[in-house]
């Protein structure tokens, strides 16, 4: 795989809230693919009591989170990646009529969702309760995803 995925910034917006299972994340995680994650906020995919949403992104980079469904008026991020808006946009369509530009997209596709996986996966890993002990708050690294497609 061409692609590196590369430890970045702290949020201090997390889920806060201590004894927080996180088991059902990987679930959510391993349905994200990787051309559902362009565009505008949304959600990407929602697994059991979990979700993976866009956030407003930057110029250069899609903001992707792991997300506690059910929470109302509080944060509820446990993990996110950054993932540069030039690289959706580089796998071009898996129905394509031509066969080798479809096997490439869906090539791509495959390479780039593992990596936006891994970093979904490793970022969560990250999560915890942070902050002075009279105002916690929850916290996680975002991870990077960067390099170019193998094929």
């Amino acid at each position: 795989m061409a692609f590196t995925v590369v430890a970045d910034d702290w949020s201090e917006e997390g889920w806060n809230s201590a004894g927080l299972d996180k088991s059902g994340t990987g679930a959510a995680i391993g349905a994200v693919r990787a051309n559902d994650c362009a565009g505008n906020s949304g959600t990407v995919c929602t697994v059991g009591g979990w979700r993976v949403d866009k956030q407003n992104p930057t110029p250069t980079h899609y903001n992707i989170q792991v997300q506690r469904n059910g929470v109302f008026g509080g944060k509820s991020s446990v993990g996110g990646a950054k993932l540069p808006m030039d690289l959706v946009a580089q796998i071009g369509s898996m129905n394509d009529p031509n066969e080798a530009k479809k096997v490439t997209a869906t090539a791509r596709s495959k390479e780039l969702t593992s990596a936006i996986q891994s970093a979904l996966s490793q970022s969560v890993g990250t999560w915890s309760i942070g902050g002075p002990a009279k105002q916690p708050h929850g916290r996680f690294r975002f991870y990077k995803i960067t390099g170019k497609f193998s094929s």
